[in-house]
């Protein structure tokens, strides 16, 4: 179960850097022209919530979901029938 943490936190970490990125590029220009300044008005912990939910919810569907396939051993399920 530590590789699919090690996975979940990586996967999560790619996601957060690329929307922080892909929101970077959208949102700077649009405070420049209506703000006049590159930094959006708002409070900060908005953007550390979203992060750390995201990262929360990677993790735990990752685990829930490894923990239901891995609940079962791989030789007593072959050949079994749904």
């Amino acid at each position: 179960m530590a590789v699919e943490a090690v996975e979940a936190v990586l996967v999560s970490m790619a996601g957060s850097v690329l929307g922080l990125a892909v929101a970077g590029l959208t949102l700077v220009p649009l405070s420049e022209a209506v703000l006049g300044s590159p930094m959006p008005d708002g409070p900060l912990w908005i953007c550390i919530a979203v992060v750390g939910a995201a990262g929360a919810l990677t993790l735990a569907t990752t685990l829930l979901s490894a923990a239901v396939v891995l609940h079962n051993r791989p030789g007593g399920v072959v050949g079994m029938r749904e």
